[in-house]
């Protein structure tokens, strides 16, 4: 089973707490709008914590994504 949203926030905010996280985005095929926005909260609360989650190896369906929820198809402040 894939994780919920709940799961991934949990997941993102425990390694954050490490220093910096590291997301290998290569595999993902499609992201759904509780992700994404779990994504972007994690990668807030982990900057306000002083740590960083980033982005690395982003695939195309994970850059696609980005563009349609309105952040562009720039991904370089997220890596």
């Amino acid at each position: 089973a894939k994780p919920d949203a709940a799961t991934l926030r949990d997941a993102l905010l425990a390694l954050a707490d490490l220093g910096e996280a590291r997301v290998d985005a290569s595999e993902v095929e499609r992201l759904s709008g509780p992700a994404f926005q779990v994504l972007l909260i994690a990668m807030r609360d982990a900057l306000f914590a002083g740590g960083k989650i980033r982005i690395v190896n982003p695939s195309f369906a994970f850059g696609l994504c980005f563009e349609a929820f309105g952040l562009g198809g720039d991904l370089e402040p997220f890596q």
